[in-house]
């Protein structure tokens, strides 16, 4: 009787796969959001988490060049819509 009820769960244990650590995910995401894809979007299509989504943006998008004439640049607020 004991094995019948662990039996589901180690099913459920071995088909859950998480995405995120496939570097071919990773590396869709920095194209993605370079074409104007949100974060949200970006989470519904590849079915990972938004902190992934943000995490691999912020350490994979290359530094923005700047005129050495500019010696303060500052973003405050970005809004797209579609």
């Amino acid at each position: 009787m004991a094995v019948q009820k662990v039996w589901p769960t180690v099913l459920s244990c071995l088909g859950y796969t998480y995405h995120a650590w496939n570097p071919l995910y990773r590396k869709l995401i920095v194209p993605m959001t370079l074409n104007g894809s949100s974060v949200r979007a970006i989470v519904r299509i590849l079915h990972i988490s938004p902190t992934t989504v943000l995490h691999v943006d912020a350490s994979q998008t290359p530094e923005p060049r700047v005129s050495p004439r500019i010696l303060d640049l500052e973003l405050d607020e970005q809004w797209s819509f579609v």
